[in-house]
């Protein structure tokens, strides 16, 4: 395994770095970017690692914020706010999701953002917060390239992950797999993974009723 961190990134990692045995790999889409100033958390996905390796383990899932999104946040995830305000609350899942990521190290790119909406989540659901091992790819990224400009995209394709998935929205289950990868590559040494899967529709998606003109044209018998 070292000898494939050093053909990657040009040196070894640290043994410490192995990683743990079990990880999961989290994302998550906002209203903006602020959960001080009242954002709010609209979806959340997690990738269960164990050998630096998915297991097929995952969540994804939806949420209604009480809320409006920012314009610029809403471009970024692409979920509507009348398509959220029918989503089930974060609290309706906080025990889930406490209980998939359980104690284990979180890995994320960009990972302070996450941990910070998450454990604010968790304080509005009333349950304490994540306090646990955290391994960001973005820090990885940057102090491995120092100057070189470390988003998601830029990350990914200094080793040949295709990002391609995300290029109309940044869904939170698509970037947990793309960090997914970048953890493979920064943390685990391995080559430049084909990912399994890069979306799982979310398990609690609620479908908006039909509107007022869909249901009279279903009435007169007409095409959607």
């Amino acid at each position: 395994m070292r000898g494939m961190i050093e053909s990657v990134l040009g040196h070894a990692a640290p043994a410490d770095e192995a990683g743990p045995v079990r990880a999961v790999v989290v994302d998550c889409e906002t209203t903006g970017l602020s959960h001080a100033g009242g954002d709010r958390m609209v979806s959340f996905a997690a990738i269960e690692i164990v050998g630096h390796a998915p297991t097929g383990r995952a969540l994804h899932l939806l949420f209604n914020p009480g809320r409006p999104s920012h314009w610029a946040a809403r471009k970024v995830h692409g979920l509507s706010d009348d398509l959220l305000s029918h989503q089930p609350a974060f609290a309706d899942h906080a025990e889930e999701i406490a209980a998939f990521v359980g104690d284990d190290a979180l890995v994320g790119h960009n990972l302070r953002f996450d941990v910070a909406f998450l454990n604010a989540e968790f304080a509005h659901a009333g349950r304490g917060a994540w306090a646990g091992r955290r391994i960001c790819t973005l820090e990885r990224f940057k102090s491995r390239f120092p100057g070189q400009r470390a988003s998601l995209d830029h990350a990914c394709g200094m080793f040949g992950i295709d990002v391609s998935a995300r290029a109309r929205h940044h869904g939170a289950f698509i970037d947990a797999a793309l960090a997914c990868g970048l953890y493979q590559v920064l943390v685990a040494g391995m080559e430049a993974p084909r990912l399994p899967f890069l979306d799982v529709p979310p398990a609690n998606y609620v479908a908006p009723p039909p509107s007022k003109r869909a249901r009279r044209r279903a009435a007169l018998g007409e095409p959607a």
